[in-house]
């Protein structure tokens, strides 16, 4: 993404309805059945469902950005 480019990104504790909420919470139960003490284990990007290739460059851009600040956070825990 661009410096200063502005996305509607923000943290929510509801993944939707149906699929969605279903992904996420499978991937929750799956983190801790295997190691009940990890702190964060999953994340869940719910991005609209366009098909426009700007809309979806746009969503791919904001994707990385948001692993890229996840890895570096991980890293620094490492530290």
């Amino acid at each position: 993404m661009l410096v200063g480019e502005k996305k509607d990104v923000r943290p929510s504790n509801d993944a939707g309805r149906y699929l969605c909420d279903f992904i996420y919470y499978t991937s929750l139960v799956e983190y801790w059945r295997r190691d009940p003490d990890v702190k964060a284990p999953a994340m869940f990007l719910h991005v609209p469902g366009r098909i426009e290739d700007m809309d979806i460059e746009t969503g791919r851009k904001v994707a990385l950005g948001l692993i890229g600040a996840m890895l570096e956070k991980t890293l620094e825990s490492l530290k």
